[in-house]
């Protein structure tokens, strides 16, 4: 582009920087597939676009995530990465943390992929998926080896995932201490967008879906969560 062409307005930038997010999500997720764990350059590349956009297309951003209802894991990574980082953001989250929760949002899939192996169609039972967090963790390990934002994001990452199968492996940490906000922003954000795209063509409403999330909210700070994510998904 050159100094005389006008710059992109908030929605093509929102589209752009969304479409790279899906492109980078979907290429980490296919390479844990087959056990290949790059450095996560791209998805930091991403991360960072994405957190770094302007008012008008955050918000642009943020609708085009609340109304997907594509299934597709990489739209869903995406979509539930930005709806994280923008509830992240109200909270009042510094930067370094709000591309931790991006990172660690678009990367969700890596261990469930692991495990699944070539055949994203084929189906893994519940005790398959008691392993996800512990695969999730070596994944997002052999990426980013133990450097500092690859820490925050494992841990990010293994508490989303430890809350989704508490039902089954009990709290996190045997409820020694709590999961971080940033972790339950991102697990929110994540069961979102699956419960927006379970039924295509036939999704329940922004409204429903988040009137459904704040009657089940298990405590006063879920409550709060819900009411951040509703001001951000209904707007």
């Amino acid at each position: 582009m050159s100094a005389s062409d006008p710059a992109p307005d908030p929605a093509t930038r929102a589209a752009k920087t969304f479409s790279a997010c899906v492109l980078a999500a979907k290429a980490a997720i296919d390479g844990a597939r087959v056990g290949r764990y790059e450095p996560p350059r791209r998805i930091k590349r991403a991360a960072q676009s994405m957190v770094g956009q302007d008012e008008p297309s955050a918000r642009v951003l943020a609708a085009l995530a609340a109304s997907s209802e594509s299934p597709d894991v990489a739209h869903l990574a995406t979509a539930s990465a930005v709806l994280a980082v923008a509830t992240c953001r109200a909270l009042g989250a510094e930067r370094d943390a709000l591309v931790g929760v991006a990172t660690a949002s678009l990367l969700y899939d890596a261990g469930r992929a692991a495990i699944q192996g070539p055949d994203p169609t084929r189906a893994l039972g519940d005790d398959e998926l008691d392993h996800v967090p512990a695969a999730t963790v070596v994944a997002s390990t052999a990426m980013g080896r133990l450097q500092p934002g690859s820490r925050l994001r494992t841990a990010i990452l293994y508490e989303a995932w430890a809350l989704r199968r508490a039902h089954r492996l009990g709290p996190p940490y045997g409820a020694s201490r709590p999961p971080s906000i940033l972790a339950r922003v991102v697990a929110l954000a994540r069961a979102f967008v699956e419960v927006r795209a379970s039924r295509a063509g036939s999704a329940p409403s922004i409204v429903d879906t988040l009137r459904l999330f704040a009657d089940h909210a298990s405590d006063g700070a879920e409550r709060a969560l819900v009411a951040h994510l509703a001001s951000i998904a209904s707007t």
